[in-house]
């Protein structure tokens, strides 16, 4: 107002004059009055910004789903004349700087939130939260003489897929050199991962290789990224194979926009190698019941072992047992680790009951001997090339029935005269062989202790050691 009464009085002296003059037609020169200013409201800022994210506030901002936001404005006003006041002109600032301005009315509005808040600072910033839908905000600022209006939008992205991981290894126990196939199958075909061993070295990555090839899936349900520009499958799924040499534990890390890592371990156990070295019967053919030896070594020295049929419970890696053998029987050794028995190992051996088609008992001749006296039978049964042959054997006489084996000799003693007879049976076939032992009696003694047999008057002297012919 200051400048507009200085120019009053420049120009206050020369408009009686210009009246006085008037117009060029003699008419005097009508003086056009000054505008009248007004106050209007001008929005600086309306801004807004996500709580805790990154970036300058601005008029758009996108968030999750239940995420806050924050608005900021800042409201001033402007003097202008009527007619700016009305639109017929572009605003400009007042130039009276004592002229008093009228404070703006402002108002927040969002019909999306139900927001109407009145009677705001010109500068301030409020806080919206739980925000789960896309939603406009109005800010208002008005006078009596005008109104000044800016939004700003906040977009809600929808929810990523959430990021299901599966890892698995099949099998899981194998032994050195065997494969095991390690499967994946992620739930977001937008994902990228990484497969590594217990040391860090990578197995597999994803999407550096763009494909996986024929052999390391288990199913025809093969990956493939499509065209270029083209959507990203729905899933992820395929299978690496891998040959571990020593038990070990191998890791998936799996990343996916808007979702927190995910990491998958599996444990792969190698199993320590089980070698039967040697497992043995002896004797491991037979031709009646024999007692035979079975023994055996395995490695490693923790290992289990059980033998069957005959052998009761478990036995050490390395060891012998006896058993009595009859018939064709085949000993089967299984020998694993401890917790390990489905990975057991097995070996047999057989022994085998082999009785030959004839067989013959070569025995001594018969004897005949003084009462009181000992005699001697012996035997031994062979087959037809005069091997022996060790079939069930026995020897029958004085009364007597007593198994023996198929070669030997005992010693009797008679009282009389009678048969010894030596019985073999080869696989139920019946071979016998007599020897006779005869008995005599004495007569005498006579002169310088001779006493004679009173049947066939052989003769035999007594001595103080013994008996001799």
């Amino acid at each position: 107002m200051k400048r507009f009464r200085e120019i009053l009085k420049v120009v206050g002296g020369a408009i009686p004059v210009l009246f006085l003059f008037g117009c060029g037609d003699g008419r005097p020169m009508a003086v056009k009055p000054l505008p009248s200013l007004v106050t209007v409201p001008s929005i600086v800022s309306f801004q807004v910004s996500k709580v805790g994210g990154e970036g300058a506030p601005s008029n758009s901002v996108v968030i999750a789903p239940g995420d806050a936001v924050t608005l900021e404005w800042e409201v001033s006003v402007k003097q202008v004349s009527q007619a700016e006041a009305s639109g017929a002109l572009a605003p400009k600032a007042a130039e009276d700087k004592d002229e008093k301005l009228e404070t703006p009315v402002i108002t927040l509005d969002s019909k999306e939130m139900g927001i109407h808040l009145e009677g705001l600072d010109p500068k301030g910033s409020k806080e919206i939260d739980k925000i789960f839908s896309d939603a406009t905000f109005t800010l208002t600022a008005s006078t009596s003489n005008g109104t000044d209006s800016k939004t700003v939008t906040v977009t809600v992205k929808a929810p990523p897929k959430p990021l299901d991981v599966s890892f698995t290894a099949d099998p899981t126990k194998l032994k050195v050199g065997e494969k095991t196939n390690l499967c994946w199958e992620i739930s977001r075909g937008d994902a990228h991962f990484v497969i590594q061993d217990i040391n860090g070295a990578v197995i597999y990555t994803y999407p550096e290789t763009t494909s996986l090839s024929e052999d390391e899936y288990t199913s025809n349900d093969k990956y493939t990224s499509g065209e270029a520009g083209g959507e990203a499958p729905e899933s992820l799924k395929g299978c690496k194979e891998v040959y571990p040499a020593s038990s070990t534990t191998y890791y998936i890390t799996v990343t996916a926009e808007g979702a927190d890592e995910v990491k998958k371990e599996v444990t792969v156990e190698v199993l320590t190698p089980i070698e039967i070295k040697s497992f043995t019967a002896t004797p491991d053919k037979i031709t009646k019941k024999t007692t035979v030896a079975l023994s055996w070594e395995v490695s490693p020295e923790d290992a289990i072992v059980e033998i069957t049929p005959l052998v009761e419970g478990k036995q050490t890696s390395k060891g012998s047992v006896e058993v009595e053998v009859e018939t064709n029987t085949t000993f089967t050794l299984k020998a694993y680790k401890e917790g390990e028995e489905e990975n057991a190992i097995t070996k047999e051996v057989t022994v085998s009951l082999e009785i030959p088609k004839e067989i013959k008992i070569e025995a001594s001749e018969d004897e005949v001997i003084f009462a009181g006296e000992e005699a001697e039978v012996s035997w031994r049964v062979v087959d037809v090339n005069g091997n022996k042959v060790d079939v069930p054997t026995k020897i029958k006489g004085g009364g007597e029935e007593k198994e023996v084996g198929a070669e030997g000799s005992e010693k009797v003693k008679p009282s009389e005269s009678g048969e010894y007879i030596i019985e073999a049976n080869a696989g139920g076939a019946i071979v016998q062989k007599k020897v006779n032992i005869v008995v005599r009696d004495w007569k005498g003694p006579g002169a310088n202790n001779i006493f004679v047999d009173s049947k066939t008057q052989a003769t035999r002297e007594i001595t103080a050691v013994g008996v001799s012919k």
